[in-house]
């Protein structure tokens, strides 16, 4: 059975071998859920070195305050040894901590050169943490109404779909198809109404098949939102052969339209087709 690739639009077997995208949601969360765990472990790493780092750097001011201190009284009680021709009861331990100069300067130089390799392995480890946040990036998950499924030539506009997210997202591209040639922009609300975040401006042309790709990149948190737009123009929107909920376990679940907020009709499907989004790492 041929598959159309949402991205490309190329006709393949359902890996798509031109743009790299992937048609089973479930190999991507395995291979993210691996990538976290490692993530997680890098991360105590890091902090285990971070803590050596502490530790040594206090150590090692420690060490250089009791050199200085050691070394300085010695010097001073010489200087007026031999000016005042004159012995202190203290000077023989002086003289004593003074000889203990070299063997703490070494400790010192011990020290600083396992502070220089903690450095090292937590730079190492910093390396490794940003390339598993490039692939836990670049993994990318796909969910809402397929276009290619879409029989509608109903159009509006002022509705909202609802979703909630239980992981922090990036939300990299939505489809839309528009009625009239205009200009819009993709609005995100959280469920009190505040305006979260915005897409820049896109052009379209008017189409009844004529499908966009908006590369909206709009970050999201955890929590439930609606997706709505402002702009000249309506989209258009489905409410055949809906299938609610859009889900991806754990992750993701698009949970219906309406006019009005908390009101989840899932008789419709407003707008925002074949949703393009990785997991944020933070």
């Amino acid at each position: 059975m041929s598959w159309i690739c949402p991205r490309c639009e190329t006709e393949n077997n359902g890996n798509c071998e031109v743009c790299g995208y992937r048609n089973d949601t479930q190999v991507n969360k395995h291979e993210y859920n691996e990538l976290k765990s490692k993530l997680s472990t890098l991360k105590k790493n890091l902090k285990t070195k971070d803590l050596e780092i502490g530790r040594l750097e206090s150590i090692l001011k420690n060490k250089n305050s009791k050199g200085f201190s050691v070394a300085f009284p010695w010097i001073v009680s010489v200087i007026l040894g031999l000016i005042i021709i004159s012995y202190y009861d203290n000077f023989n331990q002086y003289k004593e901590e003074a000889n203990q100069v070299p063997e703490l300067n070494g400790k010192i130089n011990n020290l600083e050169t396992k502070l220089n390799q903690s450095n090292l392995e937590v730079r190492s480890l910093q390396n490794i943490i940003s390339r598993v946040n490039s692939k836990i990036n670049n993994i990318v998950f796909h969910t809402g109404l397929d276009y290619r499924n879409s029989n509608s030539s109903s159009f509006d506009k002022d509705w909202r779909l609802f979703f909630t997210t239980y992981e922090s997202i990036n939300l990299k591209k939505l489809y839309v198809c528009a009625k009239e040639n205009g200009k819009i922009r993709v609005l995100l609300y959280d469920m009190n109404e505040n305006l979260i975040s915005q897409s820049n401006e896109f052009t379209l042309n008017r189409g009844k098949n004529h499908w966009y790709a908006l590369d909206v990149n709009i970050p999201i948190s955890k929590g439930s939102y609606f997706l709505t737009f402002e702009g000249n123009t309506s989209l258009k929107y489905d409410s055949n052969n809906l299938k609610y909920p859009y889900i991806i376990d754990n992750i993701i679940k698009i949970t219906g339209s309406d006019s009005k907020l908390n009101k989840n009709k899932t008789s419709y499907y407003q707008y925002f087709y074949n949703w393009e989004f990785s997991l944020k790492t933070d």
